[in-house]
């Protein structure tokens, strides 16, 4: 249909409906990563598990007791940290009574597992060359990365 001035009237009502479907897309859109958050405040202030930052753990050579994993796994938790990096390291620290993979030591790690279950934090382990977990005296120069 053609108005009195010329123009083609459906063509105008289309093109009119799909620039506001087009604005109508655009809201959804940007909506929808909000749309079971609540509101940006209460998603930073109380954000999803998944979410939540990570922090590197580092023990420090063998110096780790049950208690002391407990107690910075709470705390860890109580500060919103979502999961933790474990790194056995040396860094001149005095050698502690848990040896490197002893049987303790792998006691302890299933504590850590257990504690973080229980406090719903993730855990992951990181074997970084040079330090207690992969390298030492023991590792000759040929043998090195």
């Amino acid at each position: 249909m053609i108005c009195q001035c010329g123009h083609r009237v459906a063509e105008l009502i289309v093109e009119l409906l799909m620039n506001n479907l087009r604005r109508l897309m655009c809201l959804v859109l940007l909506a929808l990563p909000c749309a079971g958050a609540g509101s940006l405040e209460t998603g930073f202030v109380q954000p999803p598990s998944d979410c939540r930052p990570w922090v590197y753990w580092f023990w420090l050579n063998g110096n780790i007791s049950s208690n002391g994993i407990t107690a910075d796994l709470e705390a860890m938790k109580r500060v919103g940290i979502g999961g933790v990096l474990i790194m056995e390291v040396d860094q001149g620290a005095p050698v502690g009574p848990v040896d490197f993979m002893s049987q303790k030591w792998r006691d302890l790690f299933r504590h850590v597992h257990s504690e973080a279950r229980r406090l719903g934090l993730e855990v992951k382990m990181n074997n970084d060359a040079g330090w207690n977990g992969s390298g030492g005296p023991w590792i000759k120069p040929e043998q090195s990365m």
